[in-house]
């Protein structure tokens, strides 16, 4: 492994990024709802437009990613979220001559190894 000591700030480009520190800030709080509307609706059309989906959650430990993806009871994350309209769609245009197949998987990669997380055994 390499590692590089870089004295100069980096500088990096985002297309979008959601607040989520202060609930109270109801002006630009992003709670999972819009998180949902912004990215969940469009990666569900792609998906029943035939494109493969995916959701690769980046960050430190403890910032959130879980939460953004799983959700609690009371606030569901994107996970649940896609898989109550993904199956409800299916569910409403599914019939003799359209048929839909889903294959799911779900990663987490944790100090450099992989865990399949929806394998019992882990």
């Amino acid at each position: 492994m390499i590692h590089y000591i870089v004295d100069e700030s980096a500088v990096f480009a985002f297309d979008h990024c959601f607040w989520s520190m202060d609930e109270n800030n109801k002006a630009k709080y992003a709670g999972q709802e819009v998180v949902f509307k912004c990215l969940g609706e469009g990666i569900l059309e792609n998906a029943f437009q035939g494109y493969n989906a995916c959701i690769f959650a980046y960050g430190q430990t403890g910032s959130g990613k879980s939460f953004s993806m799983m959700g609690s009871v009371d606030v569901p994350g994107l996970t649940p979220r896609l898989c109550g309209a993904l199956f409800g769609r299916v569910s409403k245009e599914e019939n003799e001559s359209h048929t839909f197949k889903v294959e799911v998987s779900y990663m987490e990669i944790y100090n450099e190894k992989v865990r399949d997380l929806l394998d019992p055994k882990g």
